[in-house]
């Protein structure tokens, strides 16, 4: 065959082993048998034509240009069926590996039969047939020049089994023939192309033969894919100045990096979404950010997790860090095996999906070793200003607490023996959590790092610079196992060059949180094109995770405000965006200068409009409709005063720049700042103490006091972090017989007796700050559930209550067993704890009786216990419905019952008997001993708070009955009282009523 010409490569591939094929892939190093032995040419003979000899352990083929035969090195046995392995490096000229030929002698010695190319091209790994058709397969030239430089070190691996033959070539598929017609046996022979200057080394050279019918034994690697949260690029290996990651740059330097890597979307749901199925979350209804309800998978279409275990993979997730999954469809019970790779059976292969959050806002920075804001780099659409780059610094303190935390997984790995048969890949789930960055189309909302480790398959130093969407990853880690690529996935190997390299990537962004908006991607290595379909919207709009957790967009808000950015920092708080962006990354890398009107880029603009429009119609990504246009939070624009954002930003300078608290930023609700409304749309708990003095905690802004005695109304007061109260969300309150208020918040447990705040937090002996659940007993001791576990308090602090462990595999739980959603005492004093996952304890006062879903309990995950006067026990649950206990025996309710939906939050049992369920995102349900009564819109109940998405969709979380009788509820549409059949919202419309005892 004639040679191709050298050409320059991209990417440089060093030093890598063994090549995995397909689903029959190769067995352990110890079954093959080395053909060179390292010094000598023992078991080979030569034809005329060039010179082969050993040198420094290696093969050397030389040839002159003035040689016009072709030189071969032929092995002296035949081989049939068999698996082959070899280093190789041409450094000069056109080589081969000849494999079942047949010598034919003649003036030039020639071999008819199979040639995998071996030469100074992109063409190298293909099939080429000698003395019969000529090529028969060649590999994507592009991916080749990714994976192949000529003149180092690349490893061939080649199977032959009957009529299947498949190459690799450094550990990438570059041809495979499933029904070949040609020779089955044949002695290998390795090529000294004629005519011209020929220099060609080989080094161990192995083969392991196969008998006649026999299937190669899978090398089952193990798995784990580590999921870094909201980072970008932003580690030392990929350049980045001030941070240092010394792990994941010896795992990159272990492996292969990916510098071209692009999420589908630019934030965590849908992007998680579209990488587990290999598929854009459009085209499996999960692309709008944390969707209620969730929706099934289309038909067919199963998740990384489910292939692998049908496949014989253990399937953990977690392993003593986050087990998130934020997945934006349902999944079901048993997405994965087990929490730990520990739970597999002996030689059982395993996957693990591990999260590490500690990226994800808020931020505190490396203690052990922190970043100098002078050192970083700012991107110019930003200020540089000290309280950037203090945040800036912070979030690259957590990158490189984040890599200690990669470190542990890996020594853990080396420790139990595992490194060396498990495959690492380490991934961003969305970009940067900065403004442009997470929830935007911009690089840094979509670039994030992709860095692959496989022991004795990809070598050291491999860097790959070819597009690559996340949605690859599914497909990766099934052709690395061996598992078939399942009809329909859009996702593509990243380790198969017989696909094509992608040419351009997509992403998408809707809602994020409850602001609507709707944009589309197209990227090419060089040009970025993004269509903006709600034009109108500006890109800072209203959204409450930003302006409480970005201190960079506070201050960009005021800057503008004040009238002091430059162009390119202020088109990103402008009131509006343009219909389309175009961008030359060549030239404009942080996309700062849209070229969408430039006349001279008329006809590449049209081309990618195209492209784009095409790619929507392919995955359903879709126009938004009127509705959608003027749903979700107000676009109002700008969403506070200049004296607001002058205040925020002067609280994050105090915080980030002199140590001074985390600013508690008040929460806004979306609505019409004009409307005036008497409390906070979203109340989790509603109490009355004994002088009749109502409290309402929110979801966000402090208690609310409502003391029933004044007129007129509404005589209210927000007690908030700014008045001394510990935190912004109330999960709990009671009164202690001494007449104090007590309250369970995110930053604690907050008590005030005679106007006075007392605040405790772990300082105090909580086992955690996040409090979920808190009880005053008829002893008087205060209990509190937190994230951390139960503590009760001895009069001065708190005292860890360790509760027993049930072991139960529990996928859907989002925290930790130890956490108590729900603490009861009942009428005989024992106290029942209800647990995230290991179902519900009771405490005699001396020991525990555990009940789990294998006694009858409706589910594992418990959030709430009540009581009913005929002594039962009443436990509501994440997804199971809710459980009455009467002493010996369950009985369960859920909505094929009547429930509106079988995640119970609150259970009341009012004074005239009947129990009321709260349900989220369905209302209430009222039983009466018989049968269940549905209240909702038709009954006055409207979600009202963004967070909730539609109207119908209402999270209520709390029931309380007054003193008077009347029943109370706090949702996510505020404060309603029930009259009659009907409920008023309080929060909107009052009037509060007057109570009696004045």
């Amino acid at each position: 065959m004639t040679s191709s010409s050298p050409r320059t490569l991209i990417i440089t591939v060093s030093w890598l082993l063994l090549g995995l094929i397909g689903a029959t892939a190769s067995s352990d190093a110890g079954d093959f048998e080395a053909l060179f032995d390292g010094t000598t040419l023992s078991g080979w003979h030569t034809t005329p034509g060039g010179s082969w000899s050993v040198e420094d352990g290696a093969i050397v083929g030389r040839s002159r240009a003035s040689e016009k035969r072709h030189g071969l090195l032929v092995s002296d046995r035949s081989f049939s069926d068999f698996e082959a392995r070899a280093l190789f490096r041409v450094l000069a000229g056109d080589s081969g590996f000849y494999f079942r030929v047949a010598i034919e002698q003649g003036n030039n010695v020639a071999a008819k039969g199979f040639q995998v190319e071996i030469d100074s091209s992109s063409e190298t790994g293909g099939l080429y047939e000698t003395g019969g058709r000529g090529w028969v397969k060649k590999p994507d030239a592009t991916r080749m020049q990714e994976v192949y430089r000529p003149g180092e070190w690349s490893t061939l691996h080649l199977l032959a089994r009957g009529r299947f033959i498949e190459v690799r070539i450094n550990g990438v598929r570059t041809a495979r023939l499933k029904r070949d017609k040609g020779r089955l046996e044949g002695p290998i022979a390795l090529q000294l192309h004629g005519g011209m200057e020929m220099h060609v080394e080989w080094q161990q050279i192995e083969l392991r033969e196969l008998k006649k019918g026999d299937t190669v034994p899978g090398r089952r690697p193990n798995v784990v894919w580590i999921l870094a949260e909201d980072i970008g690029p932003d580690l030392s290996c990929y350049g980045c100045p001030a941070v240092e990651t010394p792990i994941l740059d010896q795992l990159a330097a272990d492996g292969t990096r990916f510098l071209h890597a692009f999420t589908t979307s630019p934030v965590c749901s849908p992007s998680r979404s579209a990488m587990i199925t290999g598929r854009h979350q459009s085209s499996i209804g999960a692309d709008q950010h944390r969707t209620r309800p969730r929706r099934e998978l289309p038909q067919g279409v199963e998740t990384l997790p489910q292939l692998l275990r049908s496949a014989g993979w253990y399937c953990a997730n977690g392993c003593g860090y986050s087990s998130k999954t934020d997945l934006n469809f349902k999944t079901g019970p048993g997405l994965f095996d087990g929490k730990d790779w520990s739970g597999r059976g002996e030689g059982q292969p395993f996957f693990a999906q591990i999260t590490i959050g500690n990226t994800h806002r808020s931020w505190k920075g490396d203690p052990q070793n922190p970043v100098d804001p002078a050192k970083v780099e700012i991107p110019p659409y930003y200020p540089d200003e000290p309280l950037v780059r203090a945040d800036w610094a912070r979030g690259l303190g957590e990158i490189q607490v984040m890599d200690r935390k990669v470190g542990k997984i890996l020594e853990r790995l080396d420790r139990e023996g595992l490194a060396d048969d498990t495959v690492v890949v380490f991934i961003g789930d969305n970009g940067r959590c900065h403004p442009r960055g997470k929830q935007f189309l911009y690089d840094g909302g979509v670039h994030v790092p992709l860095i692959i480790r496989w022991p004795g398959t990809i070598g050291p130093a491999t860097v790959r610079a070819e597009l690559a969407s996340t949605i690859d990853i599914t497909a990766t880690i099934l052709e690395i196992v061996g598992v078939d690529v399942p009809d329909g996935m859009q996702g593509r190997s990243l380790l198969d060059a017989t696909t094509p390299a992608r040419n351009a990537v997509f992403a998408s962004r809707g809602k994020m949180d409850a602001t609507h908006d709707s944009m589309t991607m197209m990227r090419t290595r060089s040009h970025k094109y993004i269509l903006n379909r709600m034009p109108e919207r500006p890109w800072c709009q209203f959204n409450n995770y930003k302006e409480m957790q970005y201190p960079t967009l506070a201050l960009l808000q005021l800057r503008a405000l004040e009238g002091k950015l430059p162009p390119e920092q202020a088109q990103f708080v402008a009131a509006s965006k343009p219909p389309e962006e175009l961008y030359d990354l060549r030239s404009d890398p942080h996309e700062l200068h849209n070229l969408a009107t430039d006349p001279a880029q008329a006809d590449l603009l049209m081309a990618m409009r195209s492209a784009t429009g095409q790619f929507s119609k392919r995955v359903g990504d879709e126009d938004p409709d009127d509705s959608w246009r003027a749903g979700g939070w107000p676009a109002t624009y700008p969403t506070r005063s200049i004296e607001d954002w002058r205040r925020i930003v002067e609280e994050w300078s105090a915080h980030l720049l002199e140590g001074a608290e985390l600013p508690m930023i008040v929460p806004m609700t979306g609505t019409d700042p004009r409307h005036t409304k008497q409390i906070s749309d979203y109340v989790r708990e509603v109490f009355q103490d004994r002088d009749g003095v109502f409290w309402f905690g929110t979801n966000g802004e402090g208690v609310c006091r409502y003391d029933a005695k004044s007129l007129p109304l509404p005589p209210l007061s927000y007690l908030s972090v700014e008045q001394g109260f510990g935190g912004q969300a109330v999960r709990g309150i009671v009164q202690h017989p001494d007449g104090a208020i007590w309250f369970a918040t995110d930053g604690g447990v907050s008590r005030i007796q005679d106007g006075k705040f007392t605040n405790y937090t772990a300082d105090h002996g909580l086992s955690d700050n996040q409090v979920w659940s808190l009880m005053c007993d008829s002893a008087g001791t205060i209990w509190a559930g937190t994230h951390g576990g139960v503590c009760r308090f001895d009069g001065e602090s708190f005292v860890p209550f360790p509760l027993p462990r049930v072991e139960i595999e529990n996928p859907e739980s989002r925290f930790s067993p130890l956490v108590s959603f729900a603490i009861f005492e009942d009428p005989t004093g024992n106290i029942w704890f209800g647990t995230d996952g290991e179902g519900v304890h009771r405490y005699d006062g001396e020991s525990f009786t555990s009940y789990t879903m294998k006694d009858g309990l409706a589910g594992n995950v418990v959030r709430c216990i009540e009581g009913d006067r005929h002594g039962g026990i009443w436990i509501g649950t994440n997804g199971g419905g809710a459980s009455r206990y009467d002493g010996q025996k369950f009985r369960t309710f859920t909505s094929k019952d009547g429930l509106s939906n079988d995640r119970v939050y609150e259970i009341l049992e009012d004074s005239r008997g009947d129990l009321w369920f709260s349900t989220l995102g369905a209302g209430i349900c009222r039983y009466d001993g018989t049968s269940f009564t549905a209240f909702g819109v038709d009954q006055g109940l409207q979600n009202l708070h963004p967070l909730g998405g539609n109207p119908a969709n209402i999270h209520v979380q709390e029931f309380f009955e007054d003193s008077d009788g009347i029943l109370w509820l706090g949702c996510s549409g505020g404060l309603f009282r029930k009259d009659g059949e009907s409920f008023i919202n309080v929060t909107r419309n009052g009037p509060w009523p007057a109570h009696s005892g004045e």
